[in-house]
């Protein structure tokens, strides 16, 4: 024969003197019981556990499904190549840029190589620079595009990551 067993395990959770042989819920109390199914004769059908709801139905929980190996291992992305090669017109500009940042003092000679890496990689992987026209610009709109590319690079796709937005994107 199944029966259906409850228990509380929380102290406090019922008030076991307001009637009932589980008692009642304390007012406002919406936790579940937990409930389980219990056989004399162990069986597999019909047998499953579950919780009690708030009017005292028993809801089954499935039973947790042990994944393979394969749907356990996470999916490799796809290996994205990133454009290396820019003009020899947009190769020159990167370099005045970057001569322009070393000689401000807001790139040191060791990054410059860095730098270089990511403004050709954003410029050709996704965000196309008006590079002409970043030379030029004043200071604050110049270091804005410099510090944001270098901070929001994705350094594997060459794409810019975290919603930023050059200004001068083309």
């Amino acid at each position: 024969m199944t029966t259906i067993e409850t228990h509380d395990t929380i102290d406090g959770y019922m008030d076991e003197e307001r009637g009932g042989p589980f008692g009642q819920r304390l007012s406002g109390d919406r936790r579940y019981w937990l409930a389980w199914a219990s056989a004399s004769e162990p069986t597999v059908a019909g047998c499953s556990p579950g919780v009690m709801d708030d009017y005292g139905t028993l809801v089954p929980v499935p039973p947790p499904v042990n994944p393979s190996t394969e749907e356990m291992t996470m999916p490799k992305p796809a290996r994205t190549e990133i454009n290396w090669t820019p003009t020899d017109e947009d190769k020159a500009l990167i370099d005045q840029i970057l001569d322009r940042a070393e000689t401000a003092g807001h790139l040191k000679k060791r990054n410059r190589i860095n730098s270089e890496l990511d403004i050709t990689a954003c410029h050709l992987n996704g965000t196309p620079l008006r590079l002409a026209e970043w030379l030029h610009a004043d200071d604050f709109n110049f270091l804005h595009d410099l510090y944001g590319i270098d901070s929001h690079m994705n350094r594997t796709t060459g794409r810019l990551v975290g919603c930023f937005a050059p200004r001068f994107a083309g």
